[in-house]
């Protein structure tokens, strides 16, 4: 929803035109303040918006990446090529981050289940980031199943211990 107001789209300009080393990072849950980006963005997609401001062939402005926040590796690099285009090229950057979830909703005054449809909770627990991390140790070879459930069971233990 930050996306939506006047000083995002002017610190954008500011950074395209002064040509500003800046990375600005967009998580996008595809809400904001409890609507659906349809009700707030022109589109449904704050990148789509950005692409306006990209570098072409004639003139400089900003460069805009875009990447699942669910898929690590593409993520990772992601960042690594834009924080480099970043420092070393000394331009401004944007990441926006496509497809995550948001667990806990947007307010502490009600829960994300009064305005998000079945199919939209059903898929934020397909694709939340912590289960897709899992499948993707786990098919990378890097732990098994096994171990990351004694991990969990460790930690539940100790936070549990914590809290009390």
């Amino acid at each position: 929803a930050s996306t939506s107001e006047g000083h995002f789209w002017e610190a954008i300009n500011a950074a395209g035109v002064m040509q500003i080393p800046m990375a600005v990072s967009i998580w996008d849950d595809e809400y904001g303040i409890s609507v659906p980006a349809k009700y707030q963005t022109t589109k449904e997609n704050v990148g789509e918006l950005l692409s306006g401001f990209a570098s072409n062939e004639d003139k400089k402005g900003v460069e805009v990446f875009t990447v699942n926040g669910w898929d690590y590796v593409n993520l990772c690099l992601t960042y690594e090529k834009a924080i480099k285009l970043c420092r070393e090229e000394h331009r401004p950057v944007v990441i926006h981050v496509r497809e995550i979830t948001q667990p806990q909703g947007h307010s502490t005054s009600g829960s994300h289940e009064r305005y998000k449809s079945k199919e939209r909770l059903a898929w934020e627990q397909d694709f939340d980031c912590i289960k897709k991390m899992r499948e993707w140790m786990i098919s990378s070879g890097i732990s098994t199943s096994e171990e990351l459930d004694e991990l969990e069971n460790l930690w539940k233990t100790q936070v549990l211990d914590a809290k009390k």
